[in-house]
């Protein structure tokens, strides 16, 4: 029994971790020489030594070693005092000593240290949270920067698109065609740059709603139509007849697919046609369908083995197109990405020479009955876009816009729209509240970003004030952060613009929303 005795403290000694045992009333009974190393207490000093010394919670009557009754092992994570007074982050495993099934008579301590653990822990979690705000840093820099960049975009794309509805000569024409797709392509580039960043950062949400792919479609093709016209190239539209009425779905978000990729089959085919097509391939029950949007060109084509590598952020076939097509590489990345947000992704099929047949399937809620009580009247001008609508009417319009070049715009783009309007101006929210406290306009356009009072609190404000709480106001904004729109929504506005805004879309919310 002595030599199994020796033996059994020569393993316990052996062991790196601390060893201790404990009777009933706390005390040390055993003290192996892990616990020595490890706490700093000589074995002849810590023998018949309350555990309290090393643990000064075991005072406490709810710490485990005080529960008698508990009769089953026990971890848990707690702080020893060493013999220099240091606190030392350990893991401890309690294991009771029994008389029989259930009597008590004490404990087995096994302790761990586990402060370099704590410590790479503490270290990984200060990390992460650099690590976030500099993701935050650069998400808040980038939306900064694309709110800076879209004001003067505003006024570039504003007046430009206003100059090609009025009297010029073909040449006239010509070179404001090419400033207005310059800029356009100025801003897909901030866009995507900002898409990106917000799928990086997770912040990027979809949001469905009931939409038809055939006007969609429509739609996206008129976009890209007069690019395809320079280029000599035939643009075809094929939708099957068996393509439900409505389907739901984020139509913002498969419109900037679409438009990205049938752009870049119109950039990568010199001469013949670009096809978008629409199919079902299957009917999954009676209020689901798969479908299929299909993107044909008989462009250059793209080589087997890029063709992985070119839906890879930042990333083209090589670096010659890019010199030669330019682009920033995000397009493909970023259309991927959303896709996989609706259980998809891009497919293709390409040859060298032959030209691209980029393809990605959808299962979509189907609505067949919910559409007859859609009214799609928002989405559908029954007026001429560049000719007054309001010809008659003596509208008073209230803009809230402190950016000199864009408050020109929005005035002159209103003065096209209604020519007989009243236009009142206001320099920063507090003054849209003033004015309006003095007399209540039919229609406020008001901007977000303004000093002494932003969009958001004048709105507010305005909301307060006899009179105006049926008043039609219209946020005309920059900005492109994740929720925006909820959020000028919930502070009272009626409806909302992103920046850069094009004559029709002041049309559309006046018509929409003066009756």
């Amino acid at each position: 029994m002595e030599s199994n005795l020796t033996n059994l403290e020569l393993i316990l000694n052996a062991s790196s971790d601390a060893i201790f045992v404990l009777d009933g009333e706390l005390r040390i009974h055993f003290w192996n020489q892990g616990a020595v190393d490890f706490l700093g207490y000589p074995k002849d000093q810590m023998i018949g030594q309350s555990a309290s010394l090393l643990i000064p919670q075991a005072k406490s009557e709810d710490h485990p070693l005080n529960h008698h009754s508990q009769i089953s092992s026990h971890q848990m994570d707690t702080v020893l005092l060493s013999k220099e007074g240091l606190s030392v982050d350990t893991c401890i495993s309690i294991s009771p000593i029994l008389e029989g099934d259930s009597v008590r008579l004490g404990s087995i301590i096994i302790a761990r240290n586990i402060g370099n653990q704590k410590k790479v822990q503490n270290e990984l979690k200060d990390a992460q949270m650099i690590a976030e705000n500099a993701n935050r840093a650069k998400s808040d820099f980038l939306a900064n920067m694309s709110h800076e960049i879209r004001t003067p975009l505003n006024g570039i794309i504003g007046f430009t698109d206003l100059l090609l509805k009025t009297q010029l000569d073909h040449t006239q024409k010509d070179y404001m065609r090419t400033v207005f797709q310059s800029a356009s392509l100025l801003l897909d580039i901030v866009n995507d740059i900002l898409d990106f960043s917000k799928i990086e950062a997770g912040k990027l949400e979809l949001v469905e709603e009931m939409t038809s792919l055939g006007d969609l479609a429509d739609e996206v093709i008129n976009v890209v139509r007069y690019g395809a016209n320079q280029k000599g190239i035939k643009l075809r539209l094929d939708v099957s007849h068996e393509l439900p009425d409505f389907v739901y779905v984020d139509p913002m978000r498969i419109r900037q697919v679409l438009v990205n990729l049938i752009s870049n089959a119109i950039k990568f085919t010199e001469v013949g046609k670009v096809e978008l097509s629409i199919q079902v391939l299957e009917k999954i029950s009676d209020d689901k369908m798969k479908i299929r949007l299909s993107i044909r060109d008989t462009g250059i084509g793209i080589a087997k083995e890029s063709q992985d590598k070119i839906f890879l952020a930042f990333t083209q076939e090589d670096f010659s197109i890019t010199r030669k097509f330019g682009g920033t590489g995000l397009g493909l990345a970023i259309s991927n990405q959303l896709l996989e947000r609706m259980n998809s992704k891009l497919q293709l099929k390409s040859e060298i020479g032959k030209g691209s047949d980029f393809y990605f399937d959808l299962e979509l809620n189907v609505s067949e009955s919910s559409f007859l009580d859609f009214n799609p009247e928002p989405r559908k001008h029954n007026f001429q876009i560049g000719k007054p609508f309001f010809t008659n009417d003596k509208i008073s319009i209230l803009v809230a816009e402190d950016n000199p070049v864009n408050m020109m715009l929005v005035k002159a783009i209103l003065g096209r729209i209604a020519p007989h309007a009243v236009i009142t101006e206001a320099r920063n929210g507090l003054e849209a509240v003033i004015l309006v406290k003095s007399k209540i306009p039919d229609i406020i356009f008001m901007d977000v970003q303004m000093p002494v009072l932003n969009g958001y609190e004048a709105t507010m404000e305005i909301r307060e004030i006899t009179g105006a709480k049926l008043l039609p106001i219209i946020a005309v904004t920059a900005g492109t952060v994740l929720g925006e729109k909820e959020r000028c929504l919930e502070a009272g506005m009626n409806d909302y613009i992103s920046k850069p805004a094009l004559k029709a879309d002041f049309e559309r919310m006046m018509k929409l929303w003066l009756k």
